[in-house]
């Protein structure tokens, strides 16, 4: 029987780990708007995102940057065991501001998967470190920003304009749009007349910048505050109104979707 640990502080609010061991549960593709970070400790998984495909195992690590389309799936329904970490995108921001000081905004990092036996090492050792409830909040804060800024020095490039992590300004329109009426569940139409959009126009362009349509976007949003309001102890059948999910069974199929998880067993 599978089983899934979660670290969650709110002391600690820029950081979330999840240990999942022995599962074969799919995910369908999603994104987080935090920065992600994932390794397998056991077995093997078919990993995808944006039009990429990887085979993820042991000694490997991935990262994933802020709101980047992604899936990691069992092979052959084999069994797997595995470490997700995720941490606030500005946290991050700031620690590459001491690096080089004339950023304006987070930089992303250029690799996706890492085959490094150390740094795999160095990311499951904190991984448990943050898992265990014995070891104090600030060991566990100075192992994860000297993990961070390894990995900044090795995969973020300073040297690039800003625009970089910037998409078209109609696509950031959309994105706000959706994030400000996730509750409200728009239409197509909706969007066009609020940004003077071309309805014919919005979903190509937006999917051709972000691999994922409005409305794969407008859930994995209601995801992410779902998440949020079962932090704060909302009971799940408020918190699916609350989401704009039609009832509790329409938030427990896409929560378990794109978590491989139920609200329940994420809240508690």
């Amino acid at each position: 029987m599978s089983k899934t640990l979660f670290f969650k502080d709110k002391r600690l609010p820029f950081v979330e780990l999840r240990y999942t061991k022995d599962s074969n549960l799919y995910y369908k593709p999603h994104f987080h708007q935090t920065f992600s970070i994932g390794a397998i400790e056991d077995g093997q998984v078919y990993f995808r995102i944006n039009n990429n495909e990887y085979t993820l195992q042991k000694e490997e690590i991935v990262l994933i940057n802020p709101e980047i389309i992604h899936s990691c799936n069992p092979i052959n329904n084999q069994k797997r065991s595995y470490y997700m970490l995720y941490i606030d995108k500005d946290w991050i921001y700031n620690l590459q501001k001491t690096l080089n000081s004339n950023i304006q905004n987070f930089i992303p990092f250029s690799k996706v998967l890492v085959k490094n036996k150390n740094l795999y090492n160095h990311f499951i050792t904190l991984s448990k470190t943050i898992l265990n409830s014995d070891i104090f909040l600030l060991e566990k804060e100075e192992i994860l920003e000297d993990f961070i800024l390894n990995i900044i020095n090795q995969f973020c490039k300073f040297n690039t304009t800003q625009t970089i992590y910037k998409d078209n300004n109609k696509v950031n329109k959309i994105k706000e749009y959706l994030k400000e009426n996730l509750t409200q569940n728009p239409t197509i139409e909706d969007i066009s007349k609020a940004l003077n959009i071309s309805r014919y126009h919005l979903i190509r362009l937006f999917k051709q910048s972000t691999n994922i349509t409005p409305h794969a976007y407008l859930l994995n949003l209601k995801v992410e505050y779902a998440k949020e309001l079962l932090k704060s102890g909302m009971d799940i059948a408020e918190v699916a109104l609350s989401t704009g999910f039609y009832d509790q069974s329409h938030l427990n199929r896409v929560f378990k979707q794109l978590t491989a998880c139920t609200p329940y067993e994420y809240k508690k």
